[in-house]
C-alpha cells in the first residue's frame, strides 16, 4: 500500500493538485483543499513508518526464501518506478504531457459549446448586439417570465483550463524531495543489508518449524510411513465406530417399533374382549326376557 500510495503522489494529478494550491493569494487558501494535502502527506509518512515493521517483520520471522522474494520484488518495483530519486527533468516532462491533454479536451469542449450557441436561431434573426425578448419557464418563481437579452455573434468562453502551473512546480519537487527521502530512510538501511547478504539464515535453527517438519519426514521414510498407518488407524477407527453406532441406533428403532406394536396388540384385543362380554351380556338378557314372556302365556 506504501509503495502504491507512493506512486500515485508522483503522479501529474497530485502534481496539479499542489501547484494549484501553492499559486493561490493568502486569502484563497485553507479549507478542505488544504486539510486533504496536509493529510496525503502525513497518510504517506505514516504509511512508510508501516512499510519498515513489515520489513523487519518479514526479516525476523521468514525463512531465506520469503525474504528473497519480498526484497528482489520490493526493488524491482523502487527501480521501475524510480523511487528513490527525485528526477526533475521526468517530473517536467509529465507535467508538459499533462497540459497538452488537459488543453486538448479543453479545446474539443469549448469547441462542441461554441458550435451548439451558433446553431441556436436567435444567432441568425437578429443582428450583432440587438435585443430582442425572451420567455421561459422561471425555477424560483415557479412561473413564465419574460426578459431581455442581447445577441452576441460570438462565444465567451467562461473557464480557463486546469493546467500545471510552472512557476511553482519547484516548490511541488521541494515537497517531494523531503518525502522520497522519509521513504529511503524506510527502506535502504534493510535493502542494503539484504544486498550484502546479511539477512540470510546461517543455521537450520532459524528456518521454520513447518519446513523442518517437511524436511524430517523427506528424509526418513520409516517415519513417514508410520505417521501414513497412524492417520489410516485413526481413519478406520472413526468409520468403524460410525458403523457401530448406527447399528446400534438401528436396533433400538427396531425394538421401539416391535414394543409400539405389541402395545397395540395388547390395547387390541384388550377392547376386542369388553365388546365380546357386552355381547354375551345382551344375549343373555334377551333371553330371560323372552322366557319370562313364554311363562306368562
Amino acid at each position: 500500500m506504501a509503495i502504491n500510495t507512493f506512486i500515485e503522489f508522483r503522479e501529474a494529478k497530485t502534481i496539479f493538485e499542489f501547484t494549484d494550491y501553492i499559486r493561490r493569494p493568502a486569502d484563497e487558501k485553507g479549507g478542505w483543499e488544504k486539510e486533504n494535502l496536509e493529510f496525503q502527506l502525513n497518510h504517506l509518512q505514516n504509511l512508510f513508518e508501516y512499510l519498515n515493521e513489515e520489513i523487519n517483520q518479514i526479516i525476523h520471522t521468514s525463512n531465506d526464501k520469503t525474504i528473497n522474494f519480498f526484497f528482489e520484488e520490493l526493488k524491482s518495483e523502487i527501480k521501475y518506478f524510480d523511487l528513490s530519486k527525485v528526477d526533475k527533468d521526468y517530473f517536467k516532462s509529465i507535467s508538459i504531457t499533462y497540459n497538452n491533454t488537459i488543453y486538448e479536451d479543453f479545446m474539443l469542449r469549448i469547441t462542441e459549446k461554441e458550435n451548439s450557441y451558433f446553431d441556436q436561431p436567435e444567432r441568425k434573426k437578429y443582428k450583432h448586439l440587438e435585443k430582442y425578448s425572451r420567455t421561459s419557464y422561471g425555477y424560483f418563481s415557479r412561473k413564465m417570465e419574460t426578459y431581455e437579452e442581447e445577441n452576441k455573434n460570438f462565444y465567451c468562453v467562461e473557464e480557463i483550463p486546469k493546467l500545471i502551473d510552472f512557476e511553482f512546480l519547484e516548490r511541488y519537487l521541494e515537497i517531494l524531495e523531503r518525502i522520497t527521502e522519509k521513504f529511503n530512510e524506510s527502506v535502504c538501511k534493510e535493502i542494503n543489508l539484504y544486498d550484502q547478504g546479511k539477512l540470510s539464515t546461517k543455521t537450520d535453527s532459524t528456518k521454520l518449524f513447518y519446513d523442518k517438519i517437511v524436511e524430517k519426514f523427506k528424509n526418513n521414510k520409516i517415519a513417514a510411513i508410520l505417521i501414513l498407518l497412524f492417520v489410516l488407524y485413526v481413519a478406520g477407527s472413526q468409520i468403524l465406530k460410525l458403523t457401530i453406532e448406527n447399528k446400534q441406533n438401528i436396533n433400538k428403532l427396531i425394538l421401539k417399533d416391535s414394543n409400539e406394536i405389541k402395545k397395540s396388540s395388547l390395547t387390541k384385543m384388550k377392547i376386542d374382549s369388553t365388546k365380546e362380554k357386552k355381547i354375551l351380556r345382551d344375549l343373555k338378557k334377551k333371553k330371560n326376557v323372552e322366557l319370562q314372556s313364554n311363562s306368562k302365556k
